[in-house]
């Protein structure tokens, strides 16, 4: 059994630091800017609170980044508009402030979100083609499964972000080892059903249509998204790769496959008991 496990404890889900930051950080702003509301005018405040917006949609959520807006438009009317700590707003241009820095919050802030999420789609696509490469690459090079299998669970490991990926060998006919646990099975197209924040699943390693083990992962967060266990697929059909070149194969059937084909045994050469179509045509005229 060839094994890796993590020992970095999973953070908390990444989502509840997003939100709290999302609501937090204008909170922060607005109240800070208490001491110079009498210096300056609410249009400055206005104006940081969008930044801080825009701040935070760089978190990449866009929930968060809508509350932010909301929590911006909030505490500036709170804390910087008259009457001082009340939800009320007394001057007109006041009101028009309030809603366009909602308006304008939301916006800015969405538009942050979404080319946070391109920028980390195209470092993840990058860091995704760097870890095929660097597994075809230890294929390549690498002459014993041992130091193959660990590098694989590994990147595999860090892929899903889980805390435990170890490879167990199948059992005959492809069944999952004694060793192995029961738990879910990864489909080809990364489907997998898991419930619970502790899960297991397993991850077949395929060779020439044979399963030739599974890779058993371990997490303790959210199961990660499909396209993270496609790449996991990828990964493990790098170790089946590894896994046939090093002739870990099943054994053949004890029947001999049936032929699919009929092969013809080939027609006498001309002269040796053979005659062409014209001339057996030509034989039948005269005898007739």
């Amino acid at each position: 059994m060839v094994s890796y496990t993590r020992t970095m404890p999973l953070p908390l889900p990444r989502w509840l630091g997003v939100t709290a930051a999302c609501l937090c950080a204008p909170l922060a702003a607005a109240a800070g800017w208490i001491p110079l509301r009498e210096s300056f005018s609410n249009l400055d405040v206005a104006l940081l609170l969008i930044l801080v917006v825009m701040a935070v949609g760089s978190l990449g959520s866009f929930p968060g980044t809508l509350l932010g807006a909301a929590s911006a438009a909030w505490w500036f009317d709170f804390f910087d508009t008259r009457p001082y700590s009340d939800p009320t707003i007394a001057r007109r241009p006041d009101l028009v402030t309030f809603l366009v820095l909602a308006t304008v919050g939301a916006t800015v802030g969405t538009m942050s979100t979404a080319y946070a999420r391109r920028r980390r789609m195209n470092r993840l696509g990058d860091a995704d083609v760097g870890r095929l490469r660097a597994v075809a690459e230890l294929l390549a090079t690498a002459t014993e499964l041992v130091e193959i299998l660990p590098v694989i669970a590994e990147e595999i490991g860090d892929v899903l972000g889980l805390s435990e990926c170890w490879f167990a060998a199948a059992a005959a006919g492809g069944q999952v080892s004694d060793e192995a646990p029961e738990a879910p099975r990864v489909t080809r197209s990364g489907v997998v059903a898991l419930t619970g924040p502790s899960w297991q699943a397993l991850l077949p390693v395929w060779a020439q249509g044979e399963v030739l083990g599974h890779f058993v992962v371990s997490g303790g967060a959210d199961p990660p998204e499909q396209d993270r266990w496609v790449l996991a697929v990828a990964l493990a059909d790098q170790a089946g790769a590894a896994l046939a070149a090093h002739g870990v194969l099943p054994p053949p059937p004890q029947d001999p496959p049936q032929p699919r084909l009929r092969v013809l045994e080939g027609r006498p050469r001309e002269g040796v008991g053979w005659m062409s179509r014209r001339e057996g045509r030509a034989a039948h005229r005269l005898s007739a």
